[in-house]
């Protein structure tokens, strides 16, 4: 092939997320901010916030491995067919696939026993990176939840994924293009607000991506009208930033430059 201008490159026009956050702190609410979503869902309890944010939305309650084989499966199906009702997937979470992991293990291995194997482990890790590969892959925008966990090396703190395994964590992360932490504190004002770091902090497992703040509230449509434009799929509406304006979010609305972008390098070439 050769070496290739990196600007006659097509962008991918799909997000891939992972966000990370404590309990409460707002991962299930986001997930259910975004445009007709297929939400694999691991935790029920979760299923009060969906509804309550997104009523429409289509849960698919994962139980098992078979559960996440067969979501993918009949995504897979209906894209295949040019039938996919979705723009976006969400995994909640992926903390509690690595549970279904290992207990599964355990039943299969027959043992009275609640810890793995150093080999157990190995397996187990190698499914959850195919899993994280298997819907960053799909064609979709996709958006994959976990809790966070503080690790400690040396004394120094970093928040992280709730992955177990070493590299686990680093990994995953590596895999999407944009991994965040989401938190919640209170302003100046006494206000309960929520945010999603994505750079600038050290000491947090972060990655940003060009189009978006070093911290931005957590809406994912937001989020997809900066990076692909206020035409896009999923985009949020003008009116969805007075909405959240006058809930106390002050945010920039700003339009991605990627279309004007892709013009310019057409009539390059031309």
């Amino acid at each position: 092939m050769g070496f290739v201008k990196a600007q006659e490159f097509e962008l991918e026009d799909k997000a891939k997320f992972l966000i990370h956050g404590n309990s409460g702190a707002g991962k299930s609410h986001l997930g259910a901010s975004a445009y007709k979503p297929a939400i694999g869902l691991c935790e029920k309890q979760a299923l009060r916030t969906i509804r309550m944010v997104n009523p429409n939305a289509d849960v698919w309650i994962i139980e098992s491995t078979e559960d996440l084989r067969s979501m993918l499966a009949t995504l897979h199906q209906m894209i295949a067919d040019a039938k996919c009702p979705y723009d976006t997937v969400v995994l909640d979470s992926l903390g509690e696939i690595q549970m279904i992991l290992k207990s599964e293990i355990l039943k299969k291995a027959g043992a009275q026993r609640e810890t793995l194997t150093q080999g157990e482990w190995g397996v187990i890790i190698d499914r959850m990176t195919n899993i994280a590969r298997a819907f960053r892959d799909l064609p979709m925008h996709v958006l994959t939840l976990v809790r966070s966990e503080e690790h400690y090396v040396d004394d120094s703190r970093l928040v992280r994924p709730s992955l177990s395994g070493r590299k686990l964590p680093n990994d995953v992360a590596g895999y999407f293009n944009a991994t965040g932490y989401l938190y919640k504190k209170v302003d100046v004002d006494g206000n309960l607000i929520h945010r999603v770091l994505f750079d600038g902090v050290d000491g947090f497992l972060s990655k940003g991506d060009p189009d978006l703040e070093p911290i931005e509230i957590p809406y994912w449509p937001a989020w997809i009208r900066k990076m692909y434009g206020s035409d896009s799929f999923g985009a949020a509406r003008d009116e969805d930033f007075t909405d959240l304006e006058k809930r106390g979010h002050r945010i920039l609305r700003g339009e991605s430059n990627k279309k004007e972008e892709k013009k310019e390098n057409k009539n390059d070439k031309k």
